[in-house]
Order: structure tokens, then C-alpha cells, then sequence
């Protein structure tokens, strides 16, 4: 979460002026606690001063020390007292005439009142802080006012609004000479940015505060702006960068040496090192916060700890203890009203997964009253989804469906389409349920378009990625519902529209990685219909079949260049556990057990492998009993599978197979062709080998390098062994074919950063490594790559999106055709199949069948028949690329017609001469 403080520091404004020694003595003693971070026993202070004041009727006194405890408590998040302590420091500031005062206690009151849910009255409160403060020329005060307008703005998604308002505080208190106020709202300045998608803005703004800070000797203020860039990267899933984010504004922040505000970003890094893996580092820095804020007396900052550690549990799948951290939060403690309904939100999320829906009900119920006098209503919409979720869950349909009406259309009024999409999906389950499809259809629709409006802003592709896992329960349910409830009367546009769903939601990520981070229009898209499909994109000897895996139900269109069929299939759940127990027999020879090798009798994995077969495949034997190659389009865990192992069960004649992302991007591919290769069969392809060699289970080293210069035309081996400096990305462009013999890395947690090790060390060096965003960045000339690395063809599975990662970065670049690995692969198997692999294609066989006889033979050979050894790699894109890979002949192959000419000549030559001697005899 970002940390939103835009109205200033605690200690960045002097108390009322009077002169009562008795005022400075007790501020001294005030000021003395709260500098060393005892937060309760400086507040108790306060309130004997103010016990004090009001026995001896020193309003002065009683004025200081309310605005003073309203103040504290508002930094700390214990706003619930602050309230009244304010409204005790503005009746007197009111009673008194005392103009400064009062200013400052409408600054304070209004951010109590805000942190309290309480929107309108903080909203009509800063308005009077403006207008008074013009009044008697307080610019200061104007300026904090325009960056309370400003963060209400916010709250409210007037973004643009937002974003002038704290642009002209700015200026103000920049003309003022009070940088801490200018720091403070271009540190609000970046949170808005970020709101608007501008990332590389907001990072700039935040970066630049940070940096200004620093130089005007502020550590609090850039702790500030550091523990925001933290947040940031944490929301777009780059925790490894938010880590060191965080950890500078832990650093920082601790060298003001003002309060324990340094543990927002304490908490960050906990939560940071969970998302990394790193759970015991993780769980002791948050045990260690507990314990030090309980033996400092600074409960304020209890709440905020429990929740992050909370997440940290639930990113461990430890729900049990995520459900009593999140129960003690939101049972009697002291907390923000957002940070309680923020912790009511995860808790009855926590139980759902916990299958105990009933139960998250039950305490939602018991908090109702609460949460419908809540004023703010992005929390409203928060405690409605909550409801309406567990409510579906418990099948109370009619009942989840009025809290999700509410929830969709407060959210829409207020622009937050992210809930709109959860709301609009879940009343689509409802509405089914309840027996009106029609309405669920509608639901699914509106849903869609807003996924759609989502993913047309300027957003960059990590938070694209983010918004990408939110449609899995979108997509296969609207499919269904076009196909037996949908408006049109003929069974074929049903599935026309079907079919549409699966293009336009497949892939998407993929698209917009290809164009780049700006805008894409809502129509961007483009979609393929059966009839182009079949008469156009597919070929007469294809079979296309393309998979929407959903939560309740999946689906799978068979289309053939004259049939079309769709198949109802298990849900998710249903697929994963399946494929789940397949490829853990398949991966067993990779364990090594002792000095052995664990091994699953072939019997055992043909069993698994042909019964899964005929639950996907079977209803569509008929139509692949005489195909001679498959396109498969596959979704969620289908992308784990080795199609080809099942597809042998399924006819004698086993298909060529290829994996496209989605149907569209198949048309386009073959739609826009590019240039005729640079390379004819005499000439051979301008081809690049990137990697070092390959130990064989004898000890030997064998390169494909060597290989591939010794037996085919135009290769290049510039990058082997490892450059000197970092290799550039841009060195991949120029070449025909590239082909990595070398390890990669595949980081399923940031799909874009999993790499290509360019070296010949391990694949724990990555010293000369490229990324897959960089490549994804490139415009290659490429036909073909091959990545012959370890799970090349793996990476992150986004719900309805399909894989991020190595393979998808060269599809992203403009590789029509990659060929890739589904998991870690054995050296010496890949070896063998790679030679055959290129022997059939310089023999004029397409990529995917010059991959399936590199693995029939490699399954021949008994040593390595085993699945693990060759069913692993597969095609990604167009399967049906032929290259003119110009083979090298050999220095016998050259001079052997030389070698004929010379026999004959010496053979004729004998032979006229023995004939003349037998003449002259």
C-alpha cells in the first residue's frame, strides 16, 4: 500500500503562540517522548497536560494540547479518538479568535476525518480551510488545503483534478520557501500518477522527491517517497526492486531519528521477501516489529504489522494463521476504518479459501451495521464484493446478487472498474443460478467491455499482466453462454461468438507486449470467424484445437477445414489434477536417487497418458484419425502439456503438432508472411548459434556449435562461449535462424525477466545473460529460434492469456516460429534430437515435422524411449515454416568427382594401352 501522508509531518508546525511557560514546559516533555518514539507515554502526557488545562481553565493550554493529541493520534492511524480531541481544539480555537490556530486544527481535523471513512465532512471541512486561509492571506495554509482537495480528488479518482491541484500546491509552497510542504505534495503528485498508469512518470516525480529530499537534509520526507516506489513495484509484482525501495526508506527513515514511521517500510520488505520466497527472514522481521512496537508502547502501529503479516501468511499458504492475525484486527482493536474493512475484506477472502464460506458470512453479517455507516464508498464497495462473494459460495443466490447489484454500481459510479469486474462476474454466476442466462449473459458482456476500457488505458505491460489474472472466470462462462443461450438462432454463429471469446481474451497480453506500452484502441483485436478460418487460415490435412479452461467448466473447438465441433470438458480443477499426476510420472528420471536414476515402467505413464487422452481427445477421434498435423490452442494447465504423448494413443499415423496463443494471432501470422528468407539451400540461412557445449552421460562434450558450422551454410557463432561485457539484446537481430544452446533461467514469478544464459557456466551464472523483455523488445528478423535451454517453453500461466516468458518473447518479437522446452531437459536426449531435427529440416520438412522425427527417433533409442527424454519439446507458432537450411559438403564429398574423373582416366588410359601391346604382339 501506497503511504499516503500529504498533509505533512507531526513536527512541522510550531504550537499556538502564547506564553505560558506551562505550555512550553509540558511541549518540551511532549516533544522529548515522541522524538524517542514512546508514542502511548507521550500521549499520555498530553492528556495530564490537558486534564490540567481544563481544571485550572487555561484555555491556551487546553487548545494546544488537543490540536497536539488530535495530531499524534492522526500520524499513528488512531483516528477514532483524534476526532474528538479536534473538536475540542476547534471550539476553543473558535471561542478564542485565534486565526492560526484554528487553520491548523481544520488541517489535522480534516485528515481524521478522512482516515475515519468519514469523506463529506473531511471534504467541507478542507473547503473551509481554503476559503479562510485566502481570507487572511495564509498561502501556507492554502497550499495545504489545495493538497487536502487534492488527496479527496484522489480518494475519488478525479484524477486529473488531483494531479492539477497538487502540482499548483506545489508551486506554492515552493514560492513559500517551505520545501517540506512542496516535497510532500509532489510525493501525493506521484501517487496519482500512478493511478493514471503514467509508471514511468510517477517513478520519475517519486525518485526526483527522494533525491531532493535527501539534499535538504530531509531522510523523513525521501523515506517517504522511497517507501512509495517500494509499494509501487510491489503492486506490479516486482518485488525484488520494491525490496531495495524498501529497504533505502527503512534506511532513511531511521536517520531522522523522529518516530517509528520507518516500520511502513519495515512491514514492506516483510511482505517483499514473502513474494521472493525468503519465509523465515520474513516471518522473524515481522515477529521482531510486534515485539518491538508492544515493548515500546506504540500499539498505533500494531494494526498495520498484523495485516502485512497476515499477507506474508497467505502468501505462504499458512491460512489458518492469516485468519487469527486478520480476527484479531477486526474484533475491538483500535484501527483506521479503512485498515478495518481492508482487514474484513482479506479475512472473509481467507475463509472462502478455507471452504468455509458459512463462516465469512456469519462475520460479515455481524459487522453490517458498521460498514453501511461507513461514508466512504470505496469501502462500501469493498464490504459489498465481500459479502456477495461469500454468498455466492453458500449459494444464496438471490441474496448475493442484490450485494453485488450494490457493489457494481457504486463501483461504477465511482470509476473503480477493477471491482466492476469482480462484481459484474460473480452476478453472472448468480444470475445464472437463479435462472435467468440471458441476464448472466448480460452480465458477462458489460464485464467484458470493461475488461476491454481496462486494458485500453496507457498502463505498462507489468500492471497489464496483473489485470490479465483476473479473467479466468470471464472468458469460458461468456463462451458457454453464447453457445446455449445466446441471442442468435443458428448453432453456427453461437459458436462464431464462442470462438470470438476465446480470441479476443487469448493472447492479449502477448498482442500488447508486440505493440508496446502506449494505448491500444478497444478494437485492436482483430477476430477470426469459422469461415475464414476454415477456408482460409487452415489447410486441408489441419485440425485446429483450441481449449478455454474455466473454474466450473471448460471447452474445446475442433475445426477442420470442413467440421466444426465443441466439446464440454472437466473444469480446472478437474484438468490439473490429471495433468498434475501425468507429468509427475514423466519427470521422474530427472531425480536422481543415489548414483541411479528413478525410473516409471513406460506401462505406467501409457496408462495415465491414454486415459487423458481419451477424455480430451476422444470426443474429436474421428476428425484426428486422418490429420496430418494438429494446432493446438491450449489454456491454464493444458499449457503444461506434452500434446504429442497423448496424440500417439489417438491414431497409427502420429500428427505433426504446433501451440499458437490464440487463433487470431495463427490468421495474422499467416495472413502477413514475411519476406522470402535471405538463405536458398546452395547459400544457407544467415544463422546464429548462441552456447557453449553439452556433457553426454559418457563424459564427452558435444556442441552444437561445432555441429551446426561443420554440416550447414551460413552459421555464425559470434556470441558462443561468452562475450567479454554484457551482451546486448540487439546482437540477436539480422540473422534467419538463432539457436541457443545454452541454459536458461525461467522466473515464473516475473515472466519477463526469466533469461538466456549466454555463456558456458552454469545456469546459476548469469553474467552474460539476455532477458525475455529485452528480446520481446526487438524486431527480429528471425524465422525460426530454438531454444534449447531448460523449460524454455515454461514460464508464467496467466488465466485465459497463456504463457510469459522465453518462448513468447521471440513470438512478441516478430519469430513466427520457435521451438522450445516444456521442462528441464537431458543433455545428451537433446543433443541426439537436435541433430536429427536439422537433418530434416535442411531436407525440406516443415519445423514440426522435422521436431516429431527428431523425436521418434530419439523414443526409438532404448536408452532414451523414456517420455521425459523427447516429448518435452514442442512448436510454438507456425508449425508449417519450411527453411532452406543449405547443407556443407564435405572435403571427400568435393573431391570425390575429381577422385571418379581421375580413376577413369588412369582405368582407360591402362586400357588403351594394354590394347596396343596386344596389337604390336
Amino acid at each position: 500500500m501506497l503511504l499516503v501522508l500529504a498533509v505533512g509531518m507531526i513536527g512541522a508546525n510550531a504550537p499556538a503562540a502564547a506564553s505560558s511557560r506551562t505550555i512550553a514546559a509540558s511541549s518540551a516533555t511532549i516533544d522529548s517522548l515522541w522524538q524517542a518514539g514512546a508514542t502511548d507515554a507521550a500521549l499520555s502526557a498530553v492528556r495530564s497536560a490537558a486534564a490540567t488545562a481544563r481544571a485550572a481553565g487555561d484555555s491556551l493550554l487546553l487548545l494546544d494540547m488537543s490540536l497536539r493529541q488530535g495530531r499524534m493520534q492522526t500520524a499513528i492511524g488512531r483516528s477514532v479518538p483524534a476526532v474528538p480531541a479536534l473538536e475540542t481544539a476547534r471550539e476553543l480555537a473558535l471561542a478564542l479568535g485565534d486565526t492560526m490556530s484554528l487553520l491548523r486544527v481544520r488541517r489535522w481535523y480534516a485528515v481524521a476525518l478522512w482516515q475515519v471513512g468519514r469523506e463529506p465532512a473531511a471534504a467541507a471541512e478542507v473547503a473551509l480551510l481554503l476559503q479562510e486561509s485566502r481570507r487572511y492571506g495564509d498561502t501556507e495554509h492554502e497550499a495545504w488545503a489545495l493538497g487536502g482537495l487534492a488527496y479527496g480528488d484522489w480518494q475519488e479518482l478525479k484524477l486529473e483534478s488531483a494531479r492539477q491541484r497538487y502540482t499548483t500546491a506545489a508551486a506554492l509552497h515552493r514560492a513559500n520557501g517551505t520545501p517540506g510542504g512542496e516535497l510532500f505534495m509532489l510525493n501525493g503528485l506521484g501517487m496519482v500518477l500512478v493511478n493514471l498508469g503514467e509508471f514511468e512518470e510517477a517513478v520519475d516525480v517519486l525518485a526526483r522527491v527522494s533525491a531532493l529530499a535527501q539534499e535538504a537534509g530531509r531522510p523523513y520526507i525521501a523515506g517517504l517517497s522511497e517507501n512509495n516506489l517500494g509499494a509501487l513495484h510491489l503492486d506490479l509484482g516486482d518485488a525484488d526492486r520494491a525490496l531495495v525501495r524498501f529497504r533505502r526508506a527503512e534506511e532513511l527513515m531511521k536517520a531522522d531519528r523522529s518516530e517509528l514511521e520507518w516500520i511502513y517500510p519495515a512491514k514492506g520488505i516483510a511482505v517483499a521477501e514473502a513474494r521472493l520466497g525468503h519465509f523465515e527472514s520474513s516471518v522473524r522481521r515481522c515477529e521482531d516489529l510486534l515485539d518491538l512496537i508492544r515493548a515500546r508502547g506504540s500499539t498505533g502501529f500494531e494494526a498495520d504489522i498484523m495485516f502485512s503479516f497476515a499477507e506474508v501468511r497467505i502468501i505462504q499458504g499458512r491460512l489458518g494463521l492469516a485468519e487469527s492475525l486478520l480476527s484479531q484486527i477486526t474484533d475491538g482493536m483500535e484501527v483506521e476504518t479503512a485498515d478495518r474493512m481492508e482487514s474484513l475484506y482479506l479475512l472473509s477472502r481467507v475463509l472462502i479459501r478455507q471452504d468455509r464460506a458459512a463462516e465469512a458470512v456469519e462475520i460479515l453479517r455481524t459487522h453490517e451495521t458498521w460498514a453501511r455507516q461507513v461514508e466512504e464508498k470505496r469501502l462500501q464497495v469493498m464490504y459489498a464484493l465481500a459479502l456477495g462473494d461469500a454468498l455466492v459460495q453458500t449459494s444464496a443466490w438471490s441474496e448475493a446478487r442484490t450485494a453485488l447489484g450494490r457493489a457494481d454500481a457504486t463501483s461504477r459510479e465511482l470509476g473503480l472498474n477493477r471491482e466492476r469486474l469482480e462484481a459484474l462476474a460473480l452476478m453472472a454466476e448468480a444470475d445464472e443460478r437463479l435462472g435467468v442466462p440471458r441476464a448472466a449473459l448480460a452480465d458477462l458482456e458489460e464485464a467484458a467491455q470493461v475488461w476491454r476500457e481496462l486494458r485500453t488505458l496507457p498502463r505498462e505491460w507489468q500492471w497489464r499482466e496483473q489485470l490479465g489474472a483476473t479473467t479466468h472466470s470471464i472468458s469460458t462462462s461468456l463462451a458457454r453462454l453464447y453457445l446455449d443461450h445466446g441471442p442468435e438462432p443458428e448453432d453456427r454463429r453461437r459458436q462464431d461468438k464462442a470462438l470470438a471469446v476465446s480470441q479476443f481474451f487469448k493472447a492479449r497480453t502477448l498482442q500488447e507486449r508486440m505493440r508496446g506500452p502506449g494505448p491500444m484502441a478497444a478494437d485492436s483485436v482483430a477476430t477470426v470467424d469459422l469461415d475464414y478460418l476454415q477456408t482460409t487460415v487452415l489447410h486441408d490435412d489441419e485440425i485446429l484445437l483450441d481449449f478455454l479452461v474455466g473454474r466450473h467448466e471448460s471447452i474445446m473447438f475442433a475445426v477442420t477445414s470442413t467440421e466444426s465441433r465443441v466439446v464440454n470438458l472437466p473444469s480446472a480443477s478437474g484438468l490439473d489434477d490429471r495433468i498434475d499426476r501425468l507429468l509427475e510420472l514423466i519427470l521422474i528420471p530427472s531425480r536422481p536417487s543415489g548414483n541411479a536414476m528413478l525410473s516409471v515402467p513406460e506401462s505406467v505413464i501409457e496408462a495415465g497418458a491414454r486415459a487423458l487422452a481419451g477424455e480430451l481427445l476422444g470426443p474429436v477421434a474421428d476428425l484426428l484419425s486422418d490429420r496430418s498435423s494438429v494446432i493446438f490452442v491450449p489454456d491454464g494447465s493444458l499449457h503444461r502439456l506434452p500434446l504429442p504423448l497423448l496424440l500417439r494413443f489417438m491414431s497409427n499415423n502420429t500428427p505433426d503438432v504446433c501451440r499458437v496463443p490464440s487463433v487470431s494471432i495463427l490468421a495474422a501470422q499467416r495472413l502477413h508472411r514475411r519476406s522470402p528468407h535471405t538463405g536458398t539451400p546452395d547459400t544457407g540461412l544467415r544463422s546464429l548459434v548462441v552456447g557453449g557445449g553439452r556433457r553426454t552421460r559418457g563424459g564427452a562434450e558435444f556442441s552444437e556449435a561445432a555441429l551446426l558450422e561443420r554440416e550447414y551454410l551460413g552459421v555464425s557463432t559470434e556470441l558462443l562461449r561468452g562475450a567479454e561485457g554484457e551482451p546486448a539484446a540487439s546482437e540477436l537481430i539480422g540473422y534467419d535462424l538463432l539457436h541457443f544452446a545454452t541454459h536458461a533461467t525461467v522466473n515464473t514469478e516475473y515472466p519477463w525477466r526469466s533469461a538466456i544464459n549466454l555463456s558456458r557456466a552454469m545456469m546459476d551464472s548469469m553474467d552474460h545473460a539476455i532477458e525475455a523483455r529485452q528480446v520481446a523488445a526487438l524486431d527480429l528478423n528471425a524465422r525460426l529460434a530454438v531454444l534449447a535451454g531448460c523449460e524454455s517453453a515454461s514460464g508464467r500461466v496467466l488465466d485465459a492469456e497463456g504463457v510469459l516468458g522465453l518462448g513468447s518473447a521471440f513470438l512478441a518479437a516478430g519469430t513466427p516460429t520457435v521451438v522450445a522446452a516444456l521442462w528441464p531437459v537431458d543433455d545428451m536426449a537433446t543433443a541426439r534430437l537436435m541433430v536429427t531435427f536439422y537433418d530434416r529440416l535442411a531436407a525440406g520438412h516443415t519445423v514440426s515435422a522435422a521436431l516429431r522425427q527428431a523425436q521418434q527417433a530419439v523414443a526409438a533409442r532404448d536408452r532414451t524411449s523414456h517420455p521425459f527424454f523427447w516429448s518435452g519439446f514442442v512448436v510454438l507458432g507456425e508449425g508449417s515454416m519450411v527453411l532452406p537450411l543449405g547443407r556443407r559438403t564435405s572435403l571427400l564429398t568435393r573431391i570425390a568427382p575429381i577422385i571418379v574423373l581421375v580413376s577413369i582416366a588412369v582405368i582407360g588410359f591402362w586400357f588403351v594401352r594394354r590394347a596396343a601391346i596386344r596389337r604390336h604382339l
